[in-house]
């Protein structure tokens, strides 16, 4: 899902569709959803915009994703010159009778010798009306920005909700607490567990599977197991840091009781040796008070970028709670 080092593609399952025809001022230019078949100018796109080479670059069109995805491409001739990806996925939304749905998105991606403004419409539009069809709530964008940069740059369409804020802690101590069953292999099954009391990305066996089991990145699983019941999962990764031997991410938290469970994640990521603990989330949400209770928060900023959070409503009526950073649970 969201990354906190910075940029990257999302890992997207396409859903294909009919072309929609969809009018541009360009001469020769034309937009069409985008296919597994267009993988190769896709990740030449993606090479020139990144400056990375294609074997860095993971395979975003061939690896699958637990929701369906909607992706459109602007082409010049046989060149994709922009391109633009919205992830459809349920929220866990307690404020609602039913569980709704968003679409995460980042910036398009635009080739650099086009004009940008030009294109920004002919490439996302096209998304977002298909989105509106399938009464998609609203669409989330994430943009990595430098500490200095401004925050008057919305993105055309948006309003601005507020800031990711990462969370560096340090694990002076061990917490009491029994460790959790650390594992690389994705879990079998997970129990259902009731609606948190925040809005959190809907999270079920499949989910885990694809989101985090199927893409190039290693992802590790620390499980609470009772009996053959698995009552809560943390997915997290571990990597080095300037500052320290290893840092642990956290990535993402299932499991109904949120603080006994991540009490017992820092206990045993205490055990292996991980003290610098980091994530991102909302102001307010409930992993970010957690991990306040066992770590140390550090001050200062060990981030190289600030975390800024845009929606744009889809529907007529959109619940407020979903456009207030307040109500969100959002770890990433």
């Amino acid at each position: 899902m969201l990354s906190a080092g910075g940029k990257k593609p999302f890992f997207c399952k396409i859903t294909f569709r009919a072309e929609i025809s969809h009018s541009s001022s360009q001469v020769n230019m034309k937009s069409l959803p985008l296919t597994p078949a267009d993988e190769r100018p896709w990740a030449s796109l993606l090479a020139i915009t990144s400056g990375k080479s294609h074997r860095e670059l993971p395979q975003q069109l061939a690896n699958p994703h637990p929701t369906t995805a909607v992706s459109w491409g602007t082409w010049d001739g046989d060149t994709l010159v922009a391109s633009f990806t919205a992830c459809l996925i349920h929220l866990n939304c307690p404020q609602q009778s039913e569980n709704p749905r968003i679409a995460l998105a980042q910036a398009p991606v635009i080739h650099p010798r086009y004009d940008r403004q030009a294109l920004y419409e002919t490439v996302t539009q096209p998304v977002i009306e298909s989105l509106r069809r399938q009464d998609v709530q609203a669409i989330f964008q994430v943009d990595h920005r430098p500490l200095w940069a401004s925050l008057r740059q919305t993105p055309p369409g948006y309003q601005f909700l507020g800031r990711l804020y990462p969370y560096w802690g340090w694990l002076n101590e061990r917490p009491t607490a029994v460790s959790l069953r650390l594992t690389t292999r994705c879990p079998a099954e997970l129990t259902p567990i009731p609606p948190h009391t925040q809005i959190t990305f809907m999270l079920d066996i499949e989910d885990v599977r694809e989101r985090y089991c199927r893409v190039e990145e290693a992802y590790q699983f620390a499980l609470w197991q009772e009996g053959a019941a698995l009552k809560g999962l943390v997915v997290y990764k571990v990597t080095k840091h300037a500052f320290a031997p290893s840092v642990a991410h956290l990535v993402a938290v299932y499991g109904a009781d949120t603080p006994r469970l991540l009490t017992r994640w820092l206990a045993t990521m205490y055990d292996h040796g991980h003290r610098l603990i980091h994530t991102v989330t909302s102001p307010h949400a409930a992993v970010r008070h957690a991990l306040r209770q066992h770590t140390q928060q550090i001050n200062g900023r060990l981030s190289p970028a600030q975390h800024l959070l845009y929606a744009q409503p889809l529907q007529r009526y959109v619940s407020s709670h979903l456009l207030d950073l307040n109500h969100w649970n959002w770890v990433n």
